[in-house]
């Protein structure tokens, strides 16, 4: 009778696992919003948190019609939650606050954010996120300069003048006191650490020294409003809803609550989460609940953009801001891929099977028991 009584539970625990957990992939899904959205690379800049909330906002505003395009830049997110949140810097943050400031805000569209910071990208012949690190690099290593060196002393009397298109336009500064020389010197450290010697990637090296001169003593957040916001004004509010953010007080409930958004609303779920699982898939990186997590953890934020039921676990595909590339994070999961010519997807590949340079990755699968133990929130937009 007990054994029935074990295997009837059984049966019924896995017949209503196998209906919560059904099948199903935003990516490869007929006329999905993803073939809008680029698997992002965020380089060395710690803002996947905009980076995840653009995604968010984006599909939301293809998925009902509101869009055509992709109109959300993770630059863009970034910068206002720095400025709602008082910050100086756009390293670290949240991908529900970043979506409430950018809705309150105004979204400046993609097309005018890539095109400001383009064409300081474009002078240091690097791509949009790596510039967005060499001016967090440029103004942290400044902010040192300012506390120790007398010839910056000036600048901190000087109040910052904003919203001028400091490239391609006479620009009058007489206002502003800089060092040409010293902002070489800065800029020198910078690109030393960043790797990038200037013969070597063959940037316009002087027009970007000069581009960053006015700039010296400003923190992030106003270098990126210097540079983006002439292009941006009058922007439309409450594009989208307010995001819904939860915390966990048990791991099941993070599979539940993944589950419950791919399966009835049809839409990416962004979790905040340890990244070390991706190199550890046993990482245990949650140590309590609400959340406390361990000092490896490598606090993170992706999206969870599909689910498959693999045996008696559901396995969720989580799109990571790294990058499309195969690298050590993807060398311990099976991956989603397309290949780079016909667009064909390929579902379960992996660093051994598929690493010829022929394929994308559009995100890997991992196990909802691996998951769970590592993400402490989710953010939505329904």
């Amino acid at each position: 009778m007990k054994v029935y009584l074990f295997l009837s539970t059984l049966l019924f625990s896995l017949s209503v696992f196998s209906e919560t957990c059904s099948s199903v992939n935003l990516v490869t899904q007929d006329k999905s919003p993803f073939k809008q959205i680029p698997v992002y690379d965020q380089d060395g800049i710690g803002a996947c948190y905009a980076y995840s909330g653009a995604q968010l906002m984006d599909y939301y505003l293809l998925k009902n019609g509101k869009k055509t395009t992709r109109s959300v830049h993770p630059a863009w997110v970034a910068l206002k939650y720095t400025k709602a949140q008082r910050k100086n810097t756009i390293t670290g943050g949240s991908v529900r606050d970043a979506i409430t400031a950018t809705r309150s805000s105004g979204n400046c569209d993609y097309s005018k954010v890539s095109e400001a910071l383009g064409k300081y990208a474009k002078l240091a012949k690097v791509t949009e996120a790596e510039m967005l690190d060499i001016l967090e690099s440029f103004s942290l290593e400044a902010e040192k300069e300012l506390k120790q060196n007398s010839f910056m002393k000036p600048l901190l009397l000087t109040k910052p003048v904003l919203g001028q298109d400091l490239i391609g336009k006479p620009i009058n500064y007489s206002t502003r006191q800089y060092n040409y020389k010293e902002t070489q010197r800065i800029l020198d450290k910078v690109l030393v650490r960043y790797k990038k010697a200037t013969c070597s990637v063959n940037m316009d090296y002087e027009k970007l020294v000069e581009a960053l001169s006015p700039l010296i003593d400003f923190t992030t957040n106003q270098m990126m409003t210097a540079i983006l916001f002439p292009t941006c004004f009058g922007l439309k509010t409450n594009e989208f809803p307010n995001p819904k953010h939860t915390s966990f007080k048990q791991e099941q409930d993070v599979t539940k609550n993944i589950i419950e958004q791919l399966s009835f609303h049809k839409a990416p779920s962004g979790i905040s989460y340890c990244a070390s699982i991706w190199s550890n898939p046993d990482y245990p990186g949650v140590v309590t609940r609400p959340y406390k997590t361990g000092k490896d953890c490598g606090n993170h934020a992706s999206i969870v953009v599909g689910m498959k039921p693999v045996g008696n676990k559901c396995h969720f595909l989580v799109r990571n801001t790294w990058g499309s590339g195969f690298s050590s994070s993807t060398s311990k999961w099976k991956c989603l891929c397309k290949h780079k010519k016909t667009g064909k997807f390929v579902d379960d590949c992996t660093n051994k099977t598929h690493n010829n340079g022929q394929y994308t990755v559009e995100g890997c699968w991992m196990g909802s028991d691996k998951l769970s133990k590592n993400v402490y929130q989710t953010t939505v937009l329904n």
